[in-house]
């Protein structure tokens, strides 16, 4: 399933509809609800989950707990850390499944094969994306990424990253 649809739908999907990450934090700040009906999907009661694109300094690698993390300090850099990206080898949540307009519950026969997409989704994310970066070099460069996640608040956003780049 994931293999089918990861360069188109899933690509696709990501490199038309993310959202600047700045902007989205500016906007859920102000009115995270306005925000989250205007840029997010919200699957069932479930949180809403945004597509986002975004450029930062990894301020920090912490990969202590198998479910590493790249803390990023969006451009214009402060100094402090505004979202995370998940750099495994475990990644957490349905966040980037739950974002994707084209994958819902009912297409499946139960919630072991609805759970299946994002753990191979998580499967390919580390083979194809996070495999490419050195993460124990990271630290203090600038990348850019696109990913999704999980809206909880403002303060915890960890972003699955599909694309994740070093710019510098």
């Amino acid at each position: 399933y994931v293999a089918d649809r990861w360069e188109d739908p899933l690509l696709t999907t990501v490199q038309s509809s993310a959202v600047e990450m700045l902007t989205l934090l500016s906007e859920l700040t102000a009115d995270s609800k306005a925000a989250s009906e205007k840029y997010g999907l919200q699957q069932g009661s479930g949180p809403y989950n945004f597509i986002v694109k975004g450029q930062g300094v990894a301020t920090e690698v912490d990969t202590s707990s198998r479910a590493g993390l790249a803390r990023i300090d969006l451009e214009p850099a402060d100094g402090t850390p505004d979202v995370a990206l998940a750099v495994g080898p475990v990644i957490k949540g349905t966040g980037l499944r739950d974002a994707m307009p084209f994958i819902n519950f009912n297409q499946f026969t139960n919630q072991l094969e609805y759970a299946d997409v994002s753990k191979k989704l998580h499967e390919r994310i580390m083979s194809d994306v996070i495999a490419d970066v050195d993460l124990t070099t990271l630290q203090g460069k600038t990348v850019s990424f696109s990913g999704a996640f999980a809206f909880k608040d403002v303060e915890d956003i960890v972003i699955t990253p599909v694309e994740l780049k070093v710019v510098e």
